[in-house]
């Protein structure tokens, strides 16, 4: 839903308007009743991205800043407002706990205590088995080592890390590397397409901070939607021996 609604606002800054952008207000509602932290956090870093290419095309960087940090005192205050009504008083308080974890100030809440454990099991693990891991959907062993049941390490950085080690990062996030500087490579100053599919891909990485995404399917399709763009390119540029190939 955080991609989605971002893309939906990318569309409807450089396209015309259509009507099924406003799908993305109950897509913005049932996400927030989620209380996923990850999914706020990624939200947020994607619409900020997309406002801020919008915005340092006309007015450059410096105006883009300046455009950003007012932006965000906007939303600071609007999330207070927000905070207020009841219904939302559950991601309130999750993202209250993430911030005291983070600052050690104030009082972190136990799901934001446990991923953090889980996190720090699994650099322990990294240290120990650093080349190879201890294979490819082994993080529960770790898991179970903090709260005594087995369960993913709630971040993909590390969970693939500690299961994969060196080896297995490299392999997984050669497809995010590959394709980003390919992206940068084309360009995005005047390729919005371009632009776009970049932002996606470092929404997705930032949410690999809060979440284990490398055996999701989805993971694998949205990573799609970029390389056939750098096929589309490359096809158009007259480059048949681009390595972004698709079948």
């Amino acid at each position: 839903m955080a991609i989605t609604i971002t893309l939906s606002l990318f569309f409807m800054l450089f396209d015309k308007w259509n009507w099924s952008f406003l799908l993305s207000i109950p897509a913005l509602m049932v996400l927030l009743l989620t209380e996923s932290r990850t999914a706020i956090v990624e939200l947020v870093f994607g619409i900020s991205l997309v406002v801020f290419y919008r915005k340092s095309r006309k007015k450059g960087i410096v105006g883009s800043i300046l455009f950003i940090i007012i932006l965000a005192a906007v939303l600071y205050l609007s999330l207070i407002y927000l905070s207020k009504l009841s219904f939302l008083s559950g991601v309130t308080n999750r993202m209250e706990g993430l911030i005291s974890l983070i600052t050690g100030k104030g009082t972190a809440d136990h799901s934001a205590i446990i991923r953090q454990k889980y996190i720090l099991a699994g650099i322990e693990q990294f240290k120990k088995t650093p080349l190879l891991g201890i294979g490819i959907d082994n993080s529960g062993l770790i898991a179970a080592t903090v709260e005594g049941h087995r369960t993913y390490l709630h971040n993909n950085y590390v969970e693939i890390l500690a299961c994969g080690g060196i080896v297995g990062f490299i392999i997984f996030y050669s497809l995010y590397s590959k394709t980003i500087i390919g992206l940068l490579k084309d360009g995005i100053k005047d390729n919005p397409i371009n632009a776009i599919c970049l932002v996606m891909l470092l929404m997705m990485l930032v949410a690999d901070y809060g979440t284990v995404s490398y055996y999701d399917k989805d993971t694998y399709f949205l990573l799609l939607i970029p390389s056939i763009q750098l096929y589309r390119q490359s096809k158009t540029n007259g480059d048949d021996q681009s390595d972004f190939k698709c079948t």
